[in-house]
């Protein structure tokens, strides 16, 4: 995404251990100093997904141009090496949305 939008980006992979299993990461669990957090256009935390071991839940933490505090489970593939899988993501949310969940 930053290469196509030739933008710098900043990543920063370390919390503490209050983030240990939760769902949705928040500014006050993360390692990094505040201050670095607060001027970034965009801010994703990667919690623990609601629909299983392969599964993760990304929220947006901070973002300037954008809505924040949403968020979305998505589908994981560790043994492909991808940490998206679009195609289970989409045939998992569209089981739960047949089911009302």
């Amino acid at each position: 995404m930053q290469a196509r939008l030739q933008t710098l980006g900043w990543l920063a992979a370390q919390t503490n251990i209050k983030a240990e299993g939760r769902k949705i990461i928040t500014m006050g669990m993360n390692s990094e100093d505040m201050s670095k957090i607060r001027k970034v256009s965009l801010c994703l935390g990667i919690g623990e997904g609601d629909w299983g071991e392969d599964s993760k839940y990304i929220n947006v933490v901070a973002s300037k141009n954008d809505r924040m505090r949403v968020g979305s489970n998505i589908c994981t593939d560790y043994e492909c090496g991808l940490f998206y899988d679009r195609e289970a993501t989409l045939k998992r949310a569209s089981r739960r949305k047949e089911n009302g969940d």
